[in-house]
């Protein structure tokens, strides 16, 4: 099935994964940070929840406006979930191989210092990070 809808441009720019406006809405009973909207290129609904300034998306696979919106709440709870259970998971707008980098660096320290690993291991991997793997991947 072909949607054909004028794509109002965001940004001066059009684009077929920008959602149509006038499909996009909130779930009752939800913070506003999570919505439903249709695109230009996908016959399904998607949803989008906002943490912090990183926003995540997925298509709900449905159709029907109703579906989709119970399959919105289902993923906004497992991502609010996951977050919660694991706030080391990053989240944030940036999403560099540096930033990934780092916060497996501060992991293995926090374990270091929790007596889980040798100090020797992080000193180590710091080592290696800044001489050889981030030289080589560069930061952005």
């Amino acid at each position: 099935m072909t949607v054909a809808h004028a794509t109002p441009s965001l940004n001066g720019i059009r684009a077929k994964s920008n959602p149509i406006l006038e499909t996009l809405s909130t779930i009752s009973g939800y913070p506003a940070r999570l919505k439903i909207y249709r695109i230009p290129a996908s016959q399904y609904w998607w949803c989008r929840a906002t943490f912090g300034e990183r926003r995540v998306a997925r298509s709900t696979k449905q159709t029907n406006k109703q579906k989709a919106a119970a399959f919105a709440r289902e993923f906004y709870d497992s991502v609010l979930l996951q977050v919660r259970a694991e706030p080391s998971i990053p989240l944030t707008t940036s999403r560099s191989f540096e930033r990934c980098a780092l916060a497996l660096l501060e992991e293995h320290k926090q374990r270091a210092n929790a007596g889980e690993r040798n100090p020797r291991f992080a000193d180590d991997l710091r080592t290696h990070l800044n001489h050889r793997i981030l030289p080589f991947f560069g930061s952005s």
